[in-house]
């Protein structure tokens, strides 16, 4: 294993908005986790690696209670997986999209980039549920969100 004696680089605000600093803030720990551990950058996302979209998520969020909701939702959908699909139904990706959601909101149809497919999700979520959490209630009661 590499030792990593690099330093990061500073996350000190410039003025630009909160979403785009949280993606720098992830871009950064990406980066760094691949610099450290002698991996390319790249590999911090490959679609059978979820820990990338998983801190992504989280930091999206920004609130514990509604990312553990968001983790139990997509676990159970894909494992995180932005290459996963099912077979009966078409759903794509980490959130599960059918066909017909990509279209009806407007966004890119099966994007393979996990972060891309995390920003759609929550969109979705944030617009037909209002939270995480009831998204994921709707889930268990249901069986699909």
């Amino acid at each position: 294993m590499v030792i990593c004696r690099q330093r990061l680089p500073s996350l000190r605000r410039t003025g630009e908005g909160a979403l785009i600093r949280a993606s720098r803030k992830v871009l950064v720990i990406a980066l760094a986790v691949g610099l450290c551990q002698g991996v390319n950058a790249q590999a911090a996302f490959a679609p059978w690696s979820n820990i990338g979209a998983q801190k992504y998520a989280k930091i999206k969020l920004d609130n514990p209670r509604q990312f553990a909701c968001l983790n139990e939702l997509w676990t159970q959908e894909s494992h995180w997986n932005p290459r996963a699909l099912n077979k009966s139904s078409g759903a794509f990706g980490i959130a599960q999209f059918l066909p017909t959601t990509w279209g009806n909101y407007k966004f890119e149809y099966k994007p393979t980039n996990p972060l891309k497919q995390i920003d759609y999700g929550l969109h979705y979520i944030s617009v037909r549920y209002g939270s995480a959490c009831k998204a994921w209630s709707h889930e268990k009661r249901l069986g699909w969100y």
